[in-house]
């Protein structure tokens, strides 16, 4: 089902009128939504971390240099070793740890000077959730 969610850098509500992002859910997951508009979602029988989209603000003189700082900022000294490819209308980006510990980003570039990210940060043993979690970020659009 798609839902529309509308993001917040802050809780103070900027950037003014939001970022408005869309992306088709499967019905087997719930969501709650935070402060700043940012769903969290419950997959039935995935433990850690769940799954979000969230709004960055990002500086940069132009779309590129924001999604190379916001990469950074996110992945930090494991930058070198994230693999990136293009996925839907982003950059996805993962990043595999010992033992079985994935952290993956899909960032789209949104007005504002800001990047959206459909995040995934799944604990060892449960890698193979990547694979469910991996499409429906693919359908992430910003509005």
């Amino acid at each position: 089902m798609v839902r529309e969610y509308t993001l917040f850098w802050t809780i103070s509500g900027k950037p003014p009128g939001g970022i408005h992002v869309t992306a088709d859910i499967p019905p087997s997951w719930s969501e709650t939504l935070d402060a700043m508009g940012s769903p969290r979602f419950a997959i039935p029988h995935l433990r850690g971390l769940n799954p979000s989209i969230v709004a960055i603000h990002a500086k940069g003189e132009d779309a590129a240099a924001r999604l190379d700082r916001a990469l950074a900022q996110q992945f930090g000294s494991d930058l070198p070793a994230v693999t990136r490819t293009s996925l839907g209308a982003g950059l996805w980006a993962v990043h595999r740890r010992s033992p079985g510990h994935v952290h993956a980003r899909l960032f789209l570039h949104a007005p504002h000077d800001s990047i959206v990210m459909c995040v995934a940060m799944i604990l060892g043993g449960q890698s193979g959730w990547l694979r469910e979690i991996e499409p429906v970020f693919a359908t992430a659009r910003v509005a």
